[in-house]
This record gives structure tokens, sequence and C-alpha cells, in this order.
């Protein structure tokens, strides 16, 4: 590698709980910027191939994962492991790892994404539950 420098453009898009920038880069690599509405939350989903970094900008969030987790703050009556996010907090989804997240005041992420398909399409995604009716 080495010689590359690569431009593109974002898209933003509203969503039913905040809106959402999004870009993509050569290699399936992607991010988005994420705001979350208090007291709103993303459906309950996995990512098949594409493994996620969360970072939390502003606001307090909740990540809740479904199944196999590390280092998790509680345990919810659902048996999902919860993780408080506060400013400057990260979290690391592995592909296939069910999760969602929930913003407790006002939420903004940054989201960057590695593996699976390039782009935003939904290919790679598998919602199981959405307040919203997506699935």
């Amino acid at each position: 590698m080495g010689n590359l420098i690569w431009k593109g453009k974002s898209s933003k898009k509203k969503t039913p709980w905040g809106e959402q920038s999004c870009w993509s880069a050569p290699w399936g690599t992607s991010g988005k910027i994420t705001f979350i509405e208090a007291g709103k939350r993303t459906s309950k989903k996995m990512y098949k191939q594409k493994r996620e970094i969360i970072y939390l900008l502003s606001g307090k969030a909740t990540v809740y994962a479904y199944g196999e987790a590390e280092f998790f703050d509680y345990i919810d009556k659902d048996d999902a492991k919860c993780y408080n996010l506060e400013p400057g907090d990260t979290v690391l989804i592995e592909p296939g790892s069910i999760y969602r997240v929930s913003a407790l005041e006002d939420s903004t992420l940054i989201e960057v994404q590695a593996g699976g398909s390039l782009g935003h399409n939904d290919t790679d995604l598998v919602r199981f539950e959405d307040d919203f009716g997506r699935t």
C-alpha cells in the first residue's frame, strides 16, 4: 500500500430516532456520525461481516449486547449485557454480535465499520426488533 489518498462524499439521512451522516472508503471501510434523540433507540440488530467501533462523542447512551460480551456494566431484565457510555467511551462490536443503542439523553456517536460490503447497503444488516416497524 502506501501511496494512496482517497476522497469521498458523505450523505445525510433522517432516521426515526434522529439522523446519520454516512461515508465510505475503499476496502470495506465506512463510518457514520449518528445522532439519537433522548429516549429513543436503534434496532436490535447485527452485522454478519462488519466489525464496528462506537465512540460516544456527546450525551449518555447504553449499548445492549445480546449474547457473549465482556467487561459490561450490568445485566438487564432481558439478560442483555449493558454498557453505559459517557463521552469518550468506546465499545467494539464483532461481526455476528446482536446489539442496540439507547440514548439516555441526546447523544452523538461516531461509528467506524470495517469488513463486509462497501458502503451502507443493508445486505450485511439483520434486524431482530425495531420500535419503528423496520424488521
